[in-house]
């Protein structure tokens, strides 16, 4: 706090001159500080840049085709960047294998233990379809985009 006898600025929040927008490359997604819209990205040499509030690297159409065909894997998630979920996904996995490994090795597997692998397996599939009709924004909370048009 100032004291009484000096003066108080009009405006003690003063924007920053040196500020520049975060860009990120829409290919590679690396972050540039300063370089105008439309110039090459240094990393991967793409030159379609666009700004940090723009949507997800990942779209729609292709976290719908991952769901389909490798969902109970988490696959989709992982290309989503919701690693959480996609690591519990893959967990889950893992231990419906393990579980048919482990009744496997006693040269007969019980019907208890496959019973549950495949209902593991087929709720991991279900989960995923779920998924791939309700979630529309990736693991950083950006929209994800219908379909990335190709340009001519």
């Amino acid at each position: 706090m100032n004291p009484p006898d000096q003066e108080q600025p009009e405006n003690p929040i003063q924007p920053n001159p040196q500020w520049k927008p975060r860009v990120l490359c829409g290919r590679c997604l690396y972050e540039i500080a300063g370089i105008a819209e439309g110039s090459r990205c240094p990393e991967c040499g793409a030159v379609n840049i666009r700004g940090a509030h723009a949507g997800s690297h990942c779209t729609q159409v292709k976290y719908v085709w991952l769901a389909i065909f490798f969902g109970w894997l988490g696959v989709h998630n992982f290309a989503a960047l919701r690693l959480i979920v996609g690591g519990v996904q893959l967990a889950v996995f893992l231990s419906a294998v393990a579980l048919v490994l482990a009744g496997m090795s006693s040269r007969t597997i019980p019907v208890q233990q496959f019973s549950i692998a495949l209902l593991m397996i087929g709720g991991l599939y279900v989960w995923a379809l779920l998924e791939a009709m309700l979630v529309g924004r990736d693991g950083k909370g950006r929209p994800m985009p219908a379909a990335r048009r190709r340009k001519r």
